[in-house]
């Protein structure tokens, strides 16, 4: 694991304004040509909100005021975008794929996939200890046995990518990635509708 908090998506240091080197973030406005206007939006993988640990998600079964709100008092809706980040460290498929994910806190997440295909949509190579989940829009789910961790129910909300090579540092290579540019140039805090993957974000033809 890294030792630079500004580079290491699984810190528990929050770095306001420090989650990209210079040098990277330069990397990712040339290399994705965004427009001058929009290269103040690049956002800091480190900020706790947009990328909490597990501990900080929202319940499935609760209202938790950080990311949801509400004009009538009855209907609540998501008023920010947010991403779980979790580095796998095993799995298994018995029925349907679990994947066990350490969060940027250390905490031991499971993750048991929901959906139609019970997990077989994903190729199995890409499952491999080191490598990095972003799941977006992560609840905590108590689930039936006791455990706790996150019921993954959308294909589209899960993606994984192999930063082990880099130890989870960011660089011009790994930024040539659509959807790992995404995540920094998404405007977290603007919601209208839900994402999925791959992102969509504003490029530059």
């Amino acid at each position: 694991m890294s030792t630079d908090p500004s580079k290491d998506i699984f810190s528990r240091e929050e770095v306001p304004g420090k989650g990209l080197s210079l040098a990277t973030q330069q990397s990712i406005s040339n290399g994705s040509r965004i427009r001058k206007e929009e290269r103040t939006h690049i956002s800091s993988l480190t900020n706790l909100s947009t990328f909490p640990a597990y501990v900080d998600l929202p319940g499935e079964t609760e209202i938790d005021g950080d990311y949801y709100g509400t004009q009538d008092g009855r209907c609540y809706y998501p008023e920010k975008h947010w991403c779980f980040f979790g580095e796998i460290t095993d799995s298994m498929n018995f029925l349907r794929l679990q994947i066990e994910l350490r969060d940027r806190f250390g905490d031991s997440i499971p993750v048991y996939f929901y959906t139609d295909a019970r997990g077989s949509e994903i190729n199995p190579l890409q499952i491999k200890r080191g490598h990095t989940v972003a799941i977006l829009y992560a609840e905590k789910h108590f689930f039936m046995d006791g455990q706790i961790g996150i019921r993954h129910e959308i294909p589209e909300a899960l993606k994984e990518h192999g930063w082990k090579e880099k130890r989870h540092k960011l660089d011009c290579k790994s930024l040539q990635d659509h959807d790992l540019r995404g995540l920094f140039l998404m405007k977290w805090d603007e919601f209208t509708s839900h994402q999925t993957f791959p992102l969509s974000f504003p490029e530059v033809a």
